[in-house]
């Protein structure tokens, strides 16, 4: 199912949402408040640009590799 900002799906867990369709404002990104988790729901590496998707790979890789050496990103 889908779920738009304006009634977010109810949970236990803080989360912040990142991105939204811009055609039918579902939404298509989380930030999980506190951990180093956040989600997407769209293809990255098939956004228009060459570098779009760039961000949130950087992003990933980051947490991966706090959490190999014991932190969080």
């Amino acid at each position: 199912g889908a779920c738009s900002p304006e009634e977010p799906p109810q949970h236990d867990a803080e989360v912040v949402v990142r991105y939204v369709n811009a055609n039918d404002r579902t939404v298509e990104g989380l930030d999980l408040v506190g951990r180093p988790a956040f989600t997407v729901q769209f293809h990255p590496e098939a956004c228009p640009g060459p570098h779009d998707a760039a961000p949130l790979f950087t992003r990933f890789r980051s947490m991966v590799d706090a959490h190999l050496h014991g932190g969080e990103a």
